[in-house]
């Protein structure tokens, strides 16, 4: 559309050539137009980067081109420089302290233990933030986490969760392991999650909980132990790491805060630093490229959730921010950012003349707030201006990058008044693809909605959803194999995306010899936009983490310099969905796990949508009945063996089928009578009736046989054998 509109102009001589500026945001995309002008068109215009205009109007005004820093370009140089930088500024016991603060205290958002609705809430934010302390445990919670942070900087040895020192195992209770053992004295610190009214979170049984902590007390009482007790309340307060250190110091425990040199050594180890350095590039990018000061970010970090945090990470910000600027400006380069800022500021002033009549901008849904402002400079200094867009807020994926879909959304209210053409047909997709990623993009109201037209149709299902507990690669082969053989000897190209790089078939190169007429090649999605193939093959459509949608959480402190958050749940993920299966021309196949499968599998087979299956359709997710959110899957060691996806933060487990073995019991409601899920089998078992999570089996004692239950020794339940009882 770009190139036609460019090619209309100067042909219709409603301009000159070079009052034309064609404007894309990569090298690729701005040499793909120069091509299809000489060849579809016939004429050649000046297209340019964001970037290189940027770069020409510094030269212009200043008579020399700047010199682009290497970091610029190379992102892996460019974390080295910041680590550089960080040790080098470690030498400041100002800054040093400003490390130990943040690296020891707001390392991971804190969220308070009361403000969660459920255990497994809980345990869905831990594991989406790594909750690792920096001896290197991972901790169950985020007040622990403080805790451990704590002694480890002041240098008190401890161990986390050890056994204690007498045996305490009953049929009731497993091995009693305090929180923290501190060696020297022996001291046995359990921090509470008990609000000032001494009451747990409410979706912890409280009667359970408190007996647990009363004889936790009885027991060191008994033993003559020493015990510390801290609770959740006093984090709130802002009082638990001063009533600790009051608490150790009377027990005799010696404080040896650690030199901040050891404490970053031990960082690196953990690969916290790295993660630091990569959230510190990108908030760079985005202060920059968004035009940010540091008087900006401060209004909003008072404004923020979290303003301790964000408070901590702004001035660790904001001394390598000037470092690093120091060392351009040593160097006489600049960054990409910098180029565009720089002659924006040159526009604004009027030290550079637009010489453009017509601006075309291509893909315009990835704008930033930078980029735009150079635009609206350039449009001010001409009365006949004008600017021609092509953007689609329905494949906007680039937020991280620093777009702003808002700037797209409300074209008017940033640029004046406007009018606005839908692009209403497809040439690349079918009908039957066309009408379902249609329907799942504008299932989010805020998609600006459009009607398209394809422009071929099929009655023929298009879209293939492969359930299935096989690997990625044995699925893509047989799919493979499939289209191979409907294809009879056609060259077909296909294309395999994964949201991560590391879903890329191991056998690809194999896939690649075994199948010479599948021209076949794997990218992530976003690398696949503005591509396409015959066929589309999806991978890593599970549930978690690093599923997809993924569940990998921003760092909040993110929002100081991002666009503002969509409110629509994975707003952005949908979109990368929709790029990823309009990149095919005759049909998708989307590979899907039978057990954790992804939200969006779930949604295409829920609400009537046009899919085929391939598989178990009707595959349900069992909710783990203990913690409420996570779902059981299988894992396999030297085993198979069904767990909670929280685990290890959930202890659920179902117990192995007491009669053939092989299954597995579970129960898909709370409380229903479990099932053996060894369709052979079929054993009914009984319930535990006392923690309605294990299952009866029969044991035998020094007084004869019992029943029991199978979570033992976190249940104790005991009873009688009843002659009516089944194995």
């Amino acid at each position: 559309m770009i190139v036609a509109k460019a090619g209309y102009l100067v042909k219709r001589e409603i301009c000159k050539p070079e009052q034309v500026l064609l404007l894309a945001f990569n090298r690729d995309a701005k040499e793909e137009i120069e091509q299809r002008l000489e060849q579809l068109v016939g004429v050649s215009l000046k297209a340019a980067t964001f970037h290189s205009l940027g770069l020409e109007i510094i030269a212009r005004v200043e008579n020399k081109k700047p010199s682009v820093a290497v970091e610029a370009s190379d992102h892996l140089k460019m974390l080295d420089l910041l680590k550089d930088i960080m040790a080098d500024l470690q030498a400041k016991p100002e800054f040093a302290g400003l490390i130990t603060t943040f690296f020891g205290y707001h390392l991971v958002p804190h969220r308070d233990y009361f403000d969660f609705r459920s255990e497994g809430e809980y345990w869905d934010y831990l594991q989406a933030h790594e909750v690792r302390s920096l001896q290197g445990d991972i901790v169950k919670s985020l007040e622990e986490l403080e805790i451990a942070n704590f002694l480890f900087l002041n240098g008190v040895r401890y161990e986390y969760e050890r056994p204690y020192k007498i045996d305490t195992a009953t049929t009731v209770r497993r091995q009693y392991q305090p929180d923290f053992t501190i060696l020297e004295p022996e001291v046995y610190l359990e921090h509470f999650a008990l609000n000032k009214d001494h009451r747990p979170p409410y979706f912890i049984n409280e009667r359970e909980y408190l007996e647990g902590v009363k004889w936790k007390r009885q027991l060191h009482a008994q033993q003559g132990t020493t015990l510390i007790e801290t609770y959740s309340h006093q984090r709130l307060d802002g009082t638990l790491l001063a009533e600790l250190e009051k608490k150790l110091k009377a027990a005799g425990v010696k404080f040896n805060p650690i030199p901040p040199a050891h404490m970053f050594k031990k960082l690196a180890e953990l690969g916290a630093v790295d993660r630091f350095t990569g959230l510190l590039a990108t908030v760079l990018h985005h202060f920059k490229s968004n035009l940010h000061t540091i008087e900006s970010l401060q209004a909003r970090v008072t404004a923020s959730s979290d303003p301790k945090r964000n408070a901590a990470f702004l001035r660790i910000f904001e001394a390598v921010f000037d470092e690093y600027q120091a060392q351009l400006s040593r160097a006489g380069e600049v960054d990409f950012d910098d180029m565009i800022a720089k002659a924006t500021r040159f526009v604004e002033a009027g030290q550079y003349q637009s010489t453009f009549e017509y601006i075309l901008v291509d893909e315009f849904q990835d704008i930033s707030v930078g980029r735009a402002r150079l635009l609206k400079a350039l449009l001010r200094q001409r009365a006949d201006a004008r600017l021609f867009c092509v953007g689609d807020d329905w494949q906007a994926i680039y937020r991280f990058a620093g777009s702003d879909i808002s700037l797209l959304r409300n074209f008017e209210r940033d640029f004046g008044h406007s009018d606005m053409h839908r692009l209403d047909r497809t040439f690349r997709y079918n009908n039957q693809i066309n009408d379902l990623s249609s329907k799942f993009i504008l299932k989010n109201p805020k998609q600006i909605p459009k009607v398209v037209t394809p422009n071929s149709s099929t009655d023929s299902t298009c879209v293939w959803i492969h359930r299935t507990e096989s690997t990625n690669d044995q699925v893509v082969r047989g799919i493979l194999n499939d289209m191979a053989r409907q294809g009879r000897g056609e060259k077909l190209s296909v294309l395999l995306l994964g949201r991560y790089r590391h879903l890329e078939p191991a056998a690809l190169s194999k896939l690649k010899r075994d199948f010479p007429r599948l021209s076949i090649s794997y990218l992530t999605f976003h690398r696949s936009k503005g591509l396409e193939a015959d066929y589309v093959i999806i991978l890593g459509l599970e549930a978690g983490r690093f599923g997809f949608p993924s569940e990998v959480e921003d760092d909040p402190i993110l929002d100081l310099v991002l666009t503002e958050p969509e409110e629509f749940p994975d707003a952005e993920e949908r979109r990368l969905f929709y790029v990823g299966v309009t990149r095919a021309r005759r049909a998708v196949h989307l590979i899907a796990p039978s057990v954790r499968t992804s939200a969006f599998v779930l949604e295409l087979l829920s609400d009537g949508y046009n899919v085929a299956i391939n598989g178990k359709a009707g595959v349900v997710q069992i909710v783990c009945p203990l913690c409420k959110t996570g779902i059981i899957s299988a894992r396999k060691t030297n085993r198979e063996f069904y767990v909670c996806s929280h685990s290890p933060f959930c202890k659920y487990s179902p117990p192995r089928c007491p009669k053939c073995k092989e299954g597995f019991m579970l129960s898909a409601d709370h409380g229903a009578t479990p099932r053996c899920t060894n369709l052979i089998c079929g054993n009914v078992g009984k319930l535990c009736p006392t923690c309605k999570l294990g299952l009866q089996v029969l044991r035998k004692g020094p007084y004869g046989s019992f029943l029991g239950c199978t979570r033992y020794p976190d249940c104790g339940y005991k009873a009688r054998i009843a002659k009516s009882f089944s194995r």
